[in-house]
């Protein structure tokens, strides 16, 4: 079914449906496909992209390389355990940036009161998508938590 799943994705994908989730967009609990149809999506973008076979399979084991450590951090999340979601979440950002990750780091050392980490997380999460309002929101957030208001109010007029 996983497989089938897959195949699903790269066939809504081929077919230019809508999904809420470009090729490269990050994958996340707020998409209503289901991951292994996200993957689909990941891979066809991949393998719709000019170039030779080596550097499509070169692409293509990043990605899931990246989606193995982006989807175990997803499964630690639900889990509640954090300082696994942490090490998951850094290993995803190794192989690929994503403002998405970044914004779950800063969400889960926010959690774990690790104020001065959040912030950089949520930081980057901003620089890589200056709209990503959520972002712009923890940011201002997390600088509330460290009594930097006027950082806050600045972070949050940005929303």
């Amino acid at each position: 079914e996983y497989i089938s799943d897959v195949l699903d994705g790269i066939d809504l994908a081929m077919k230019g449906v809508e999904t809420d989730c470009p090729a490269t967009a990050p994958m996340g609990l707020e998409y209503d496909l289901p991951r292994e149809r996200l993957i689909g999506v990941e891979l066809w973008g991949i393998l719709d992209l000019e170039g030779s076979t080596e550097v499509k399979l070169t692409a293509c084991l990043k990605a899931f390389e990246h989606i193995f450590y982006w989807l175990s951090a997803l499964e630690a999340l639900e889990q509640e355990n954090h300082s696994r979601v942490v090490d998951q979440v850094r290993k995803s950002l190794e192989t690929r940036e994503d403002p998405v990750p970044y914004f779950l780091l800063g969400y889960t050392l926010g959690l774990l009161e690790r104020w001065d980490e959040a912030e950089v997380a949520y930081r980057r999460s901003v620089e890589l998508d200056p709209y990503f309002d959520s972002g712009w929101d923890n940011l201002a957030y997390t600088y509330k938590k460290k009594n930097q208001l006027e950082e806050a109010m600045d972070a949050y007029r940005q929303v």
